[in-house]
């Protein structure tokens, strides 16, 4: 509900999912509905829009699954006539909440980054592969980006975790004696 709450234009990603048969070497495009080694079937983000990564893409970068910030853009940006639903950026640009976090992925990318993006890391897609049944000849792979919206996380994802800000609904919890 917080998505639609941005005066941003929001886009939504597919991920891109084939199978592909071992004894065959055939891919063909699958839809997979459910989500896949952690990669979301549907992405839609907005600038602004709160994410945290699902994956571990670089852990000595600290760019690890849990670590939360803000969309700050996209690269190349859309071009205003794009319809939101076919728009693919190569990258979506994510400024952390922790500035530690992809710093040297900023480094290594800064003449892709505009100048006023140089703070934001920039995620590309990722792939994940996976076995159709154990003994299948069938492999699957999904291309997507690793991110998952977080204005809300659960308490498993949360722990062990030092905020500096908490917001907690106790609504419907509490009743008056």
């Amino acid at each position: 509900a917080m998505l639609e709450n941005l005066p941003n234009q929001i886009y939504t990603f597919r991920a891109q999912d084939s199978k592909r048969d071992d004894q065959t070497g055939r891919i063909t495009p699958s839809d997979y509905s459910q989500d896949h080694s952690g990669l979301l079937t549907e992405l839609s983000l907005a600038v602004g829009a709160r994410v945290m990564l699902n994956k571990n893409i670089d852990v000595q970068d600290g760019l690890v699954n849990s670590a939360a910030g803000i969309v700050a853009g996209f690269l190349p940006p859309p071009s205003p006539d794009t319809p939101s639903d076919q728009y693919l950026p190569k990258y979506i640009l994510v400024q952390f909440n922790d500035e530690r976090v992809g710093k040297k992925c900023r480094l290594s990318s800064s003449k892709l980054l505009p100048p006023t993006q140089q703070h934001s890391t920039p995620i590309a897609r990722m792939e994940t592969q996976l076995r159709l049944g154990r003994s299948s000849k069938v492999t699957s792979k999904r291309l997507q980006f690793p991110l998952t919206p977080a204005w809300a996380v659960t308490i498993h994802k949360e722990q062990g975790k030092t905020e500096d800000q908490l917001v907690v609904s106790t609504r419907g919890t509490f009743n008056p004696e």
